[in-house]
């Protein structure tokens, strides 16, 4: 019994395990955890065995830095050893998750020091739950610590999993309750049944019984409960109602450099549009000397977008987008988007980084289809050159810098751009300095944080990510307001359908600088890429990643520029909108309103619950005392076990291991002098039954079921509401009780 509550305990922390499948895209972070869990479970059930506590407590911290070292960093490691270059690197990466941890909503990629810090919780969990279960015999508190890592889980994942990570969850829960209650039970009941191994038995079987019913709950009623799939009652991600939010949202940085890296040939969107544009996901406009990223205010999109100006003369462009992969919360659509015309989800829009976003945070854009029309800015270089105005004060944020910025690094900026004091020419001369004296790789450490900058700079060597973040860094330190944006190069064109077909290797990032006059320009420092449109002012042709695709489609593709006739428009300036205004719209044709309260479903859920427990409770009660050996003896030893249950809930008194039933019969008789006579009785009959069941003799059986009934029928008359109550509703009193 013993051997099943452990692989039960461990079953828990293994359920915990799946639930961290909310945070993180892919099953990559599995393998470690998982081998981390187990791992401190055998080290654990060892130690328990054959170790002090002191001295186990020790061993569960070795283990622990054995374990981080040889899954997470083995490159640290001195003849297979931890050392100081190990605890360098763990309190690097924790420090890195914690910044990361801000920056990011689920699902995001396991990072390094994520990975370290749930393997230190799980390994945590794993300790104190075998300590409390197996050295303190506590029941539930064991499983506190594994609840808590869930719930943390729960409360910042994503709905992927939602069902079956809870499932799994509430199912080995129950299944360890039952198995160390059974095992406390063996311990220390043995005159529970007719034999030591029955009453243990007949506990886990409950246990078993009320964890199926929470399989069935979970995987079939679950999913089928009205709003299963509607927006959350409370969405703490998105307070701001159906106005304008204020809201961080997840760095599209983090994602870029995996996409690089795998290059990917999965496609994650296609575009029908008259010609190529970068599909821009979002501005990065704040850049705290680690990574850039965003703090936005989202209005309700549909129709018009607004926009805070200026306004540059450009042509349009409509496009009509079919997400396939790309689970994001960020929407592309080529700068600048101007008209919302259809679209399969409700988004919102921020006009100041021109960025569109899935309506929930919760939701990805994976499946959802829509149209946009755009109108990409046209400029000359005359006109950029001539643009040499004083950056207004409204927009002096944007060449904030943090104070650890590296001197070398704004020295550099300076030398690179010589004495001119043009901006557009500062801007170009960056531009044809990272374009002419740099190479372009992705076998590189991620990042411009203060050291990977100057890193970067050294080296000559890096990828687009860099390549932006340094250019905006550098352009900002001249007093040139910048951003990074994030998104994607055109794609190739299917000879067939005569769609872009966008795909992982596509992933790009570039700056964005603003004149005054023009707004938000694009420019190009990465070596091998070019913005189509741009190369009047930048000097850059068009250019992507030409890698062909590995693998087979049905149809060709082809980098063919397919184009056709283009309006040029100039539009007007227009009302530049506060911040906190929220855009005024019709609602979107054919989209269900789902601002209605929620609070009527919920209250109707809970009453369902609240009739439904007690009636689950009862059944593995009923089941207990059906499932009992027949025979006298049998008989005789489950009355007794339904007066000490009855014993224990009115008085608080419970059997001591060494007592016999005779002696317990006595300390009942003094906490209930008015039954003291039938337990005592009682308690002489039960005796004869667990060690002289051939002594019974016709009547017994009988004789005993009166006195029990007798007893219990008083001792339950002593019980408060409130203790009913209790006992209707707890899964212990169900596991224990008749």
């Amino acid at each position: 019994m013993l051997l099943v509550a452990e692989v039960a305990l461990c079953a828990v922390h293994l359920s915990v395990v799946v639930g961290f499948s909310r945070l993180y895209r892919g099953w990559s972070f599995a393998p470690d955890l998982v081998l981390a869990v187990v791992a401190a479970h055998v080290i654990a059930s060892i130690c328990r065995r054959r170790l002090p506590a002191p001295v186990a407590a020790l061993a569960a911290v070795a283990g622990l830095a054995l374990v981080l070292t040889w899954t997470i960093f083995p490159h640290t490691t001195s003849f297979g050893l931890p050392g100081s270059e190990t605890w360098d690197a763990l309190t690097a990466a924790l420090s890195d998750a914690r910044t990361t941890l801000r920056e990011v909503v689920a699902p995001t990629e396991p990072t390094v020091g994520f990975q370290a810090a749930s393997m230190i919780a799980l390994w945590a969990s794993v300790w104190f739950a075998d300590w409390g279960a197996f050295r303190l015999r506590a029941t539930i508190e064991p499983v506190a610590p594994a609840a808590v890592i869930f719930v943390f889980v729960t409360v910042l994942g994503s709905g992927a999993h939602r069902i079956s990570s809870a499932t799994a969850f509430a199912v080995t829960v129950l299944c360890f309750l039952a198995a160390n209650r059974a095992l406390r039970a063996r311990l220390d009941h043995t005159w529970l049944s007719d034999t030591p191994e029955r009453g243990p038995a007949l506990l886990l079987r409950a246990g078993l019984a009320a964890a199926a019913v929470a399989v069935l709950a979970g995987t079939v009623v679950g999913p089928r409960l009205p709003g299963t799939d509607g927006d959350p009652v409370l969405n703490w991600r998105d307070r701001g109602g159906g106005g304008t939010s204020d809201r961080t949202t997840v760095s599209p940085i983090v994602d870029l450099r995996r996409r690089l890296v795998d290059q990917s040939d999965q496609i994650f969107f296609t575009v029908r549009a008259d010609r190529p544009a970068y599909w821009r996901l979002t501005g990065l406009d704040e850049f705290d000397g680690r990574i850039w990223k965003i703090d936005e205010q989202f209005g309700v999109a549909d129709g018009r977008l607004a926009d805070d100006g200026p306004n540059a003369p450009g042509e349009r462009l409509r496009q009509s987008f079919h997400i396939d992969t790309l689970d994001d919360l960020w929407v592309p659509v080529a700068f600048q988007a101007r008209n919302l015309l259809t679209s399969s989800e409700d988004l919102r829009w921020d006009p100041d980084t021109s960025t569109l976003i899935v309506d929930r945070a919760s939701a990805g854009t994976a499946g959802m289809s829509y149209t946009i029309e755009s109108v990409t800015p046209t400029f000359s270089a005359a006109q950029l050159r001539a643009d040499d105005y004083p950056v207004p004060a409204s927009m002096k944020e944007l060449l904030s810098l943090p104070a650890t910025f590296p001197r070398s690094v704004a020295d550099t900026a300076r030398r690179v751009t010589g004495d001119t004091s043009n901006p557009y020419e500062r801007v170009i001369a960056l531009q044809r300095w990272f374009r002419s004296n740099f190479t372009y790789s992705v076998d590189v450490p991620s990042g411009h944080s203060d050291d990977a900058l100057v890193e970067f700079l050294e080296d000559r060597r890096g990828y687009c990510e860099q390549f932006a973040g340094a250019f905006a860094a550098m352009a900002r330190s001249l007093g040139i307001p910048a951003r990074v944006a994030v998104g994607f190069t055109p794609g190739d064109v299917d000879s067939v359908t005569g769609r872009f077909q966008v795909r992982g290797r596509h992933a790009h990032a570039w700056p964005e600088i603003w004149f005054p006059t023009y707004g938000w320009v694009p420019f190009e420092p990465t070596p091998g890429r070019g913005m189509p449109g741009a190369e009047s002012y930048t000097g850059v042709a068009p250019a992507q990643d030409e890698t062909p695709a590995r693998t087979t489609t049905p149809s060709t593709t082809t980098t063919t520029d397919v184009r056709s006739t283009t309006t040029t428009v100039t539009d007007s300036p227009t009302t530049t909108r506060p911040r906190d205004e929220t855009v005024s719209i019709d609602p979107l044709p054919d989209t269900p309103d789902r601002s209605g309260p929620r609070w009527p479903l919920v209250l109707g859920l809970g009453a369902v619950l609240m009739i439904a427990w007690p009636i689950a409770m009862a059944s593995i009660r009923l089941l207990r005392s059906r499932d009992r050996r027949g025979g006298s003896a049998g008989e005789i030893l489950h009355t007794w076990s339904r007066v000490v249950t009855a014993l224990r809930r009115s008085s608080g008194l419970r059997p001591d291991p060494s007592e016999t039933h005779a002696v317990f019969a006595g300390r009942g008789g003094v906490a209930v002098p008015e039954m003291s006579a039938e337990l005592i009785e009682l308690g002489e009959l039960v005796g004869r039954a667990a060690w002289s069941p051939t002594s019974l003799v016709p009547g017994d059986v009988r004789r005993a079921s009166v006195l029990g009934d007798s007893i219990k029928q008083l001792l339950d008359r002593r019980r408060s509401v409130r203790q009913r109550l209790r006992q209707s509703f707890s899964l212990r009193e169900a596991l224990d009780g008749r």
